[in-house]
């Protein structure tokens, strides 16, 4: 199912299909499976949420490593631990969520190309992500949202705090991530995943 992270409040970015409230939030959406690393994600909030402290985690979904995610926020965050990390049943439609937050952020041990990403981007949102599979294909780094080496809950944590700290670029990353899945063709599609493929058996 799917996850979303988020931190608190601001005005002004369009909404996915319409405008609505701008949100200082982050979000990620995940399936738990072996390949993705929600791990590293709440350990990544943990880092930030006391430079940020109207921040707030969300997450939405359910699957057999729910639990463990829970348990280490409880670790992580202490008695107060739901005040900061907020679980929700998964979502069908998550235009509200994506139109809700701030930056999209995907941490993953591997990955194809993922379309959540696209769908975040198509909502103005920067992404922060593993630099796995062909994620690369469609975030720029600097430019769209930032890529992290995988497993590394400190660089995840410098990247949000880094966006988190400045409008202007949450603003802008946004833009232009919005400006590139409109300029996705299917074309260009097929040609990102013919480079994964071909990349993967070499």
């Amino acid at each position: 199912m799917a996850w979303t992270w988020s931190f608190s409040a601001r005005p002004g970015r369009p909404g996915c299909t319409e405008p609505l409230p701008r949100t200082w939030r982050s979000s990620a959406w995940r399936v738990f499976s072996d390949a993705k690393d929600q791990a590293t994600l709440v350990r990544a909030f943990s880092m930030v949420a006391d430079r940020h402290p109207a921040a707030t985690l969300r997450m939405l979904g359910d699957g057999p490593t729910q639990e463990q995610v829970s348990d280490l926020a409880r670790e992580l965050f202490g008695e107060g631990w739901s005040a900061r990390v907020k679980i929700e049943p998964a979502q069908l439609d998550v235009r509200e969520a994506l139109g809700s937050a701030d930056i999209f952020a995907l941490a993953s041990h591997r990955e194809s190309l993922p379309n959540v990403i696209l769908e975040a981007m198509a909502a103005w949102l920067p992404v922060v992500a593993s630099d796995v599979g062909g994620i690369g294909e469609v975030v720029e780094h600097d430019v769209t949202g930032m890529l992290v080496p995988p497993e590394d809950p400190r660089a995840f944590a410098k990247a949000l705090d880094k966006l988190l700290g400045a409008p202007a670029l949450l603003a802008s990353m946004g833009q232009a991530g919005r400006t590139r899945v409109e300029g996705c063709s299917f074309e260009a599609m097929t040609r990102s995943f013919e480079k994964i493929i071909l990349k993967a058996l070499s």
